[in-house]
C-alpha cells in the first residue's frame, strides 16, 4: 500500500476526486495526464483498499472517494506540505551542519561497507533468505559499483577495496 501513495498517478487520482463530487475513468485519466488502462488499474487497487468506490452508470464507471479515502487524501495533502516547506528542525539543521564540517575519508567508507558486506554474508550463511534474493543482490552490485569507483590513496585503503570486493564475489557466488 505504501508504494502505491507515494507515486505520482495514484496522489493525483486521490486530489482529484477530493475536488470533484464524482468522476468517470475516462475523466481521471484526462486529468492525471494518463492512459485510461492505467487509471482504470489504479481505480480498482484504489477500490480493493477501501479508499474509492465505483459505480456503474451506463456503460461508465463513476467513481467516487469513500470516507477513508477523504481522509486519506487530506493527510497526503498535509504530509507534501510537510515535505515541501523550507523549514528545518534544530536536531536536522545540526545533523547536516556537522555532515559538512567532517568529510569521510575513502578508508572509513570502505570499512563500513566492508562490515555491511560481513552482515549479509553472515545473513546467507546462517538463515533462509529465499525471499531476499532479488534485493541482496541489488544492494550487492551497487555496493560493487561504488567500490570499483573508489581510489583509495592509503594502503589500508587499497586493502579494504581488495576484501570488499572479494567479499562481494564469495556473496554473489553463495547467492547463485
Amino acid at each position: 500500500m505504501e508504494e502505491l501513495f507515494l507515486q505520482k498517478k495514484p496522489k493525483e487520482i486521490l486530489f482529484y476526486l477530493k475536488n470533484q463530487t464524482s468522476a468517470n475513468i475516462s475523466e481521471i485519466a484526462v486529468k492525471t495526464n494518463s492512459t485510461y488502462a492505467h487509471s482504470f488499474n489504479l481505480v480498482k487497487e484504489l477500490e480493493d483498499l477501501g479508499i474509492i468506490i465505483t459505480k456503474k452508470r451506463g456503460r461508465s464507471k463513476v467513481v467516487t472517494l469513500t470516507e477513508k479515502g477523504r481522509e486519506l487524501a487530506t493527510l497526503l495533502e498535509e504530509f507534501i506540505e510537510v515535505l515541501r516547506s523550507k523549514k528545518t528542525t534544530s536536531r536536522r539543521r545540526k545533523r547536516h551542519e556537522s555532515a559538512k564540517k567532517t568529510p569521510i575519508s575513502a578508508s572509513d567508507r570502505l570499512t563500513k561497507y566492508y562490515e555491511n558486506l560481513k552482515k549479509i554474508s553472515e545473513n546467507i550463511k546462517s538463515g533462509d533468505i529465499d525471499s531476499q534474493k532479488s534485493k541482496i543482490k541489488r544492494v550487492v552490485g551497487r555496493y560493487r559499483q561504488i567500490i570499483k569507483k573508489m581510489r583509495p590513496r592509503d594502503e589500508k585503503g587499497r586493502q579494504l577495496r581488495k576484501a570488499a570486493l572479494m567479499e562481494i564475489e564469495s556473496i554473489l557466488k553463495n547467492l547463485s
